[in-house]
């Protein structure tokens, strides 16, 4: 089976999830409510499974130095995004706000940790969990400002108080430190791990089934869908290419780079009274989007790394 292949098959499998979210929305069987409730358990107990188990299983000398070049491409996708943000999105406050949001705090976290799973494994998600911390880290400072003025203390309590910083934390005790973690841990971690992917899905079915076609083109999302969906993970493959960067550490980090636009996004300008229209948008049209490109730039890895 080749790599194209099997990237293929995997996206096969996302979609049917992805297919039966949206059907068993239609059908009324997971409404707003409940899908909240699947979305918090995944962000506080799932992910943060899939994490620790990562992180202990044994971990080479080159995977270490792997996860200091993922950290140091997840910090300069995010100070782009900010600078490619700042100079085309700059006329209307209200909407701005969205788009810059959007460019530098993509949804990495609950789209791109399940399809980095599917289609990586545990290696991926070592290097998912180490790509989340400048992620994170830009979110809570950068990203809250685009809506507001935070507090340096909100700003810290939100940031080391997060189950999946948390736990990336422990997973690098365990992973530096090399602590022996039993097989029956390992394998009841793995329990909840094994739901991430499956659950992820449903849930981004359902929000596809709730949307509003309608009106969904416009100038602000096609632009911003070209430079989040395209423009960052073609770039992000070229670089790793012309700096001989590890073929996974490659694909982990491209697919990360061409996420869609994050939900907190609609949240946030819901929240501060920033264009929520707009966002809700933008995170419709790249989610469906995403769908396209993600195969497309895995296909474009394939034949560069062969």
């Amino acid at each position: 089976m080749t790599a194209f292949t099997t990237v293929l098959v995997s996206f096969l499998k996302i979609a049917f999830y992805i297919l039966l979210g949206f059907i068993v929305r239609k059908y009324g069987l997971l409404d707003k409510k409940v899908r909240k409730g699947i979305t918090d358990l995944i962000m506080t107990v799932i992910i943060p499974c899939s994490i620790i188990k990562s992180f202990a299983s044994p971990i080479d000398s080159e995977t270490l130095k792997s996860c200091i070049s993922i950290f140091v491409i997840s910090f300069a996708l995010s100070v782009a995004g900010m600078v490619i943000g700042a100079l085309f999105y700059r006329k209307n406050p209200k909407s701005d706000s969205v788009l810059r949001y959007g460019l530098a705090c993509p949804n990495v976290s609950f789209l791109g940790s399940p399809i980095v799973n599917a289609l990586f494994g545990a290696t991926g998600m070592v290097y998912w969990s180490v790509f989340m911390v400048p992620y994170r880290l830009i979110m809570y400072t950068y990203g809250v400002a685009c809506f507001t003025r935070p507090s340096g203390k909100d700003v810290i309590k939100k940031f080391f108080l997060n189950p999946c910083v948390i736990c990336t934390i422990i997973g690098l005790v365990i992973m530096l430190t090399k602590i022996k973690v039993s097989d029956a841990i390992i394998s009841t971690l793995g329990y909840g791990a094994n739901c991430l992917t499956g659950l992820s899905m449903l849930v981004i079915g359902s929000i596809l089934a709730d949307a509003d076609t309608r009106e969904l083109f416009n100038k602000d999302t096609v632009s911003f869908s070209i430079l989040r969906l395209i423009l960052f993970p073609v770039i992000t493959v070229l670089l790793c290419w012309i700096f001989k960067v590890d073929p996974i550490v490659t694909g982990v980090c491209a697919i990360l780079a061409g996420t869609p636009s994050s939900t907190m996004n609609t949240l946030f300008a819901e929240k501060y009274d920033g264009d929520s229209e707009l966002a809700a948008k933008m995170t419709v049209i790249t989610t469906i989007g995403c769908l396209i490109t993600i195969p497309l730039i895995s296909a474009l890895i394939s034949a560069i790394f062969h």
